[in-house]
């Protein structure tokens, strides 16, 4: 055996060692590929499941609130609204069992308060609306306008009122003053 084929055996095996070893390195990335979309089956399964129940439960809603429909067309002739108090009532327990909604509700009471809390309220949805256009790069200063306007009227509506209450205290110290110089106490 001379040297240049003993250079050529050994290049072969370490060609074939190669192969062999991107061979296996494949076989444990498609494993993986395989475990990974397996999981993804799964999951996907599961929501799909959660899904075609919610859908269930909604469609059962809907043909409720088609029952209640047709109940109230036949009764609409006058009497009691006995579907806008089972409404009302689903809507009330719904406020009080569920802390989302709730809590979107007093967000919406609150926004719609025309006194200082309103404005201050719709300012920091304002101000949020103007970091929220900063971080995706756009200019902030609409929102910062918005917050800005409603802060000024909260505070308008605040020395408004804190005037009112002055000028009411000052009627009252007035009239006791009076009732004093008259001899009524």
């Amino acid at each position: 055996m001379n040297v240049q084929q003993l250079t050529d055996d050994v290049k072969a095996a370490l060609q074939k060692r190669e192969h062999e070893a991107g061979d296996h390195a494949a076989a444990r990335a498609a494993k993986a590929l395989v475990k990974e979309q397996t999981a993804l089956k799964a999951l996907l399964t599961k929501q799909g499941a959660e899904l075609t129940k919610q859908g269930a439960e909604l469609a059962s809603v809907r043909e409720d609130l088609r029952r209640l429909e047709r109940a109230h067309a036949r009764h609409s002739s006058g009497g009691f609204p006995w579907g806008l108090l089972l409404l009302a009532g689903g809507a009330y327990a719904l406020y009080r069992n569920n802390a989302s909604v709730r809590a979107q509700v007093d967000g919406a009471l609150k926004r719609l308060n025309p006194g200082p809390e309103g404005n201050l309220t719709r300012a920091a949805d304002a101000a949020k609306g103007a970091v929220q256009d900063l971080v995706q790069g756009h200019s902030p200063a609409s929102g910062l306008r918005t917050a800005g306007g409603e802060l000024q009227r909260a505070g308008e509506k605040t020395v408004e009122s804190s005037g009112d209450l002055v000028d009411r205290a000052d009627t009252r110290v007035q009239d006791g003053l009076d009732g004093l110089k008259r001899g009524d106490v």
